[in-house]
């Protein structure tokens, strides 16, 4: 299975690419959704795309939206979201 995961985050790319290649998939690697759109596009066949909803240049729903109206069969597509940074309250 060939995935596309797009984020902005290197350390929590790499997480996710070290995750799926371990499982014995093939991983395409996008810094934003204008690369992950880009790549997309341009790569034959990918079977599930990996999207940060907030991602810099097209935005997870944005490229899943595309990808649905492209000439390709629509792809499914996985989000994540880093919750905000909080403080901790400590007792």
């Amino acid at each position: 299975m060939r995935v596309l995961i797009a984020e902005q985050d290197a350390e929590l790319r790499e997480d996710f690419k070290e995750m799926i290649e371990a499982s014995g998939h093939e991983c395409l690697l996008a810094r934003d959704g204008i690369e992950g759109w880009q790549l997309y596009q341009s790569t034959p066949k990918v079977d599930v795309v990996m999207s940060d909803r907030a991602i810099p240049g097209i935005d997870g729903w944005s490229c899943a939206a595309g990808s649905a109206g492209s000439a390709k069969t629509a792809t499914p597509t996985s989000f994540s979201s880093r919750p905000p940074k909080t403080k901790r309250i400590r007792r």
